[in-house]
C-alpha cells in the first residue's frame, strides 16, 4: 500500500512541477520581447524536463535489407542454416522459428534485441535442380526496452549489435541497404490546430541532405545509414515534437 501511495505521490509531484514549468515557459515565450531562437529553446527544454519527469518509454525498430542475393543462387535451406550457424556462434540467442523468419536475441550490457531475419526467395532452376533461391534478406531489430532517459545508450547497443551481426554474416551475404529506424512514442503535438485541421498524415523533410525524417501521429521514422552521431539528433526530435 506504501509503494502505491509513494508512486501516486510521485506523479502529482510530477504533474504540479510540469505545470509550473509550463507556465514560466509560456510567460518567456509569449510575453516577453525575446528573440525566436530563445522561444525554441525555452519550448525544448521545458518538454526536456517534462520527459525527464516521466521518463516515458519509446518502442524503437530498426529495419534494414541485403543487396541482392540472386545471384549467388543459394538454396533457401542452406542459407538458412549457415545463417543460424554463423549468429549462435557469435553468442547471438537462437529464440524459435516463426513461419519463413527465423527469430534471434542480442545483448549488449542492459539492451537486449528481438532479431527477426526473414528471407524472401524465387524459384527457379532447370527441371530436377528446381528450388528455392533466396533474393534478399530482411532483418528487424526491436528493442525489448528503451525509456527516454536512457535513450542514446539504448540506441547505441543497437547500432553496436547491428556492427557485430553484420560482421558475422558478412561472408554469406554481404552488404547491407534501404536502413530505418522507426520510433513510436505517444502522439506529435505539431499535429493539431491547422495541421489536422488540413488532414495532414505525416511530415517529411531531410537532414543535411543525407537523411530522410518522416513524423507521423504517433512516430518517427528516420531513413539511412544510423550512425552514433546520429542518436542526439534522433533524442532532440522526440523531445521537442513528441
Amino acid at each position: 500500500m506504501s509503494e502505491v501511495v509513494s508512486w501516486f505521490a510521485g506523479q502529482l509531484w510530477g504533474v504540479f512541477i510540469g505545470v509550473i514549468i509550463s507556465l514560466i515557459v509560456l510567460f518567456i515565450t509569449n510575453i516577453l520581447p525575446i528573440g525566436e531562437d530563445i522561444r525554441y529553446k525555452a519550448i525544448f527544454y521545458r518538454r526536456k524536463i517534462q520527459k525527464l519527469i516521466f521518463n516515458p518509454t519509446i518502442k524503437v525498430f530498426y529495419t534494414i535489407k541485403t543487396q541482392n542475393q540472386e545471384e549467388k543462387k543459394m538454396k533457401l535451406d542452406t542459407f538458412v542454416k549457415e545463417v543460424k550457424e554463423k549468429l549462435a556462434r557469435n553468442n547471438f540467442e537462437f529464440k524459435s522459428d516463426r513461419g519463413n523468419a527465423t527469430i534471434f536475441k542480442g545483448i549488449l550490457g542492459k539492451t537486449e534485441v528481438e532479431i527477426t531475419l526473414t528471407p524472401s526467395y524465387i524459384f527457379e532452376g532447370e527441371e530436377e535442380e528446381r528450388g528455392f533461391i533466396v533474393d534478399y534478406l530482411q532483418c528487424d531489430f526491436k528493442l525489448i526496452e528503451c525509456k527516454y532517459n536512457d535513450f542514446n545508450g539504448y540506441l547505441l547497443n543497437l547500432i553496436q549489435i547491428f556492427r557485430k551481426l553484420e560482421a558475422s554474416l558478412e561472408d554469406v551475404v554481404g552488404k547491407w541497404v534501404g536502413e530505418s529506424l522507426t520510433c513510436d512514442i505517444q502522439r506529435l503535438y505539431e499535429f493539431v490546430g491547422v495541421l489536422k485541421n488540413l488532414k495532414l498524415s505525416s511530415l517529411t523533410g531531410k537532414i543535411g541532405g543525407q537523411y530522410k525524417v518522416e513524423l507521423f501521429p504517433d512516430r518517427m521514422i528516420v531513413y539511412g545509414l544510423i550512425e552514433t552521431t546520429m542518436t542526439s539528433m534522433i533524442k532532440d526530435i522526440i523531445t521537442y515534437y513528441y
